[in-house]
């Protein structure tokens, strides 16, 4: 989309990240499993498959919020997506750097469309800020 030119163009995304609206990624799991065929009796083959299964649903939605628990002395949801969303915003405004690449992901679900921002540091080519997949981790089967 663009290339962060000042701390005015990086504090445009804070709201864009911190909408209740917006999606939220509440844990992620990998499973391996190893299949054996066999297409003689001499030979046999070892299938190896990883799958990557993903919790991403709207902040509003998702349902870990909505368990009644106490963080810093608050209680419920709302105490709960504060502290989230406070802390989205001071590792966002932390790491992403002016001169970071903004790319966007659009992801339709239930008939509608949603936005994933990702920071790029040029040089290295890396992601240094995402909500969405961070979780996801690369493992070798």
């Amino acid at each position: 989309m663009e290339t962060l030119k000042d701390s005015s163009s990086k504090s445009y995304y804070i709201p864009l990240l911190v909408n209740p609206e917006a999606l939220v990624c509440m844990g992620s799991s990998i499973r391996f499993s190893q299949e054996t065929s066999y297409s003689s009796p001499n030979q046999s083959k070892t299938v190896k498959t990883k799958n990557i299964y993903i919790n991403i649903l709207p902040g509003k939605d998702a349902h870990m919020l909505r368990q009644n628990i106490n963080i810093f002395g608050a209680t419920g949801e709302i105490a709960y997506l504060k502290v989230f969303y406070r802390t989205i915003e001071e590792l966002f405004t932390t790491i992403v750097l002016p001169g970071d690449k903004v790319y966007a992901i659009t992801i339709k679900s239930d008939g509608k469309e949603y936005t994933n921002y990702v920071f790029c540091r040029p040089g290295s080519n890396k992601v240094v800020f995402d909500k969405l997949f961070y979780g996801v981790k690369a493992q070798q089967l």
